[in-house]
């Protein structure tokens, strides 16, 4: 059993320091697989066209923002997948796991990303609007704070729906209940 997490958490240690190796030397269009599906959300959501750059990424001439490789959260989606390979090690069991829930950890990452992203996006076009914003003498700083909010609701979201659905002790009797 023991071996089976060791395993388990190099492999997930691997693909991690592998994806952030390849984030490094990462050019705009190597993030599509991040940026297309935010944009294609946005576009969807605001009712804005994009125009697509391989240098910068996508513009959206109507909202004046452009959604290139400093907003794919790349980062993020390495966070939300180390969340998730903590969460599922509890349930290696068998070789086999190892590589389902590494795979699992990373698709579950990957939609939380792009939900995440996409609100993010769409709260920072929203805020863009308010009268409020427009009177504020740092909006990187608003851009920033809207981020972290953002991302911070999704990261505690995911984790709460980990624990939810990962069901970590399950009590043989109720004399087990009375003892915790």
């Amino acid at each position: 059993m023991k071996k089976l997490l060791i395993i388990y958490v190099l492999l997930a240690a691997i693909i991690f320091v592998g994806f952030k190796y390849f984030f490094k030397y990462a050019a705009c269009e190597d993030m599509l697989f991040l940026l297309s599906p935010v944009n294609f959300l946005v576009s969807i959501l605001s009712g804005s066209e994009s125009i697509y750059s391989s240098t910068y990424g996508y513009f959206h001439p109507r909202l004046n923002i452009t959604i290139e490789k400093g907003c794919s959260a790349y980062n993020f989606f390495m966070m939300l997948f180390l969340l998730c390979v903590y969460h599922y090690s509890k349930l290696i069991k068998g070789f086999y796991n190892i590589f389902l829930f590494n795979i699992l950890s990373l698709l579950i990452a990957y939609v939380v990303v792009i939900l995440a992203n996409t609100a993010r996006i769409l709260s920072r076009i929203h805020f863009n609007s308010t009268p409020l914003v427009s009177q504020f003498q740092n909006p990187l700083l608003i851009h920033e704070a809207i981020g972290i909010i953002n991302f911070f609701f999704f990261l505690i979201a995911l984790n709460f729906i980990l624990i939810k659905i990962i069901d970590y002790e399950k009590p043989t009797s109720s004399r087990a209940i009375l003892h915790t």
